[in-house]
């Protein structure tokens, strides 16, 4: 995968930031890193990182990414983050994961840690979520080499194979996004009361 994020940030607190910290939660499934029941590593190169246009030094230990800034990131101040990246799933891998012709991106994007008198940005864990997020919008385009059905947390309209298209969602702690095999899978939708409710599953189960 060749991805480019583009974050949005805003130092809603009272003090001035020298640093902004992300969960980047890739490296924890490397091979250094990753647990020792998961046999496939996942491998990503980061490209290039920018602040507000500008290039900035970086840290990366753990699922911990700390962007080194210039100039002081006042109280208030918006800030345009952009990290492009390149990503491989590890075969068969937890959550974060590559079986066969499916693809499932759980915390595959650089997520906005959160700050109190300091970035706190725990190590990950994989028997639970050891992260802790913010709330935010969302907007993802995708371009796949073939057609896939794509799941994800945001608003993804008619349940249909595709290649490229746009999904968004409002207010959502992380955006989860799946690349399933149309061949291998079928899905079902219901409203119930004001919630649809979307349903995948292999097509060879009842």
């Amino acid at each position: 995968f060749h991805i480019s994020a583009e974050i949005d940030v805003m130092n809603e607190s009272q003090d001035t930031w020298k640093d902004i910290g992300f969960y980047f939660i890739p490296n924890a499934f490397t091979e250094e890193n990753k647990p020792d029941f998961i046999k496939d590593a996942a491998d990503f190169s980061i490209n290039q990182i920018t602040v507000d246009g500008e290039d900035i030094p970086f840290e990366l230990t753990n699922n911990k990414l700390l962007l080194k800034l210039k100039n002081n990131f006042l109280p208030g101040e918006n800030k345009k983050v952009k990290i492009q990246y390149t990503l491989k799933l590890p075969e068969n891998g937890a959550r974060l994961s590559k079986v066969e012709d499916n693809f499932y991106l759980a915390q595959w994007y650089p997520m906005l840690g959160h700050y109190q008198k300091g970035w706190t940005i725990e190590d990950f864990d994989v028997k639970g979520e050891s992260y802790h997020t913010s709330y935010g919008d969302y907007v993802v385009n995708y371009d796949l080499p073939k057609d896939y059905l794509v799941v994800s947390s945001g608003q993804d309209g008619l349940i249909q194979p595709s290649s490229s298209g746009k999904i968004e969602g409002a207010n959502i702690k992380d955006f989860y996004l799946a690349l399933l095999n149309p061949k291998e899978w079928t899905s079902k939708s219901a409203i119930v009361n004001d919630t649809n409710l979307r349903v995948f599953l292999p097509s060879d189960q009842p």
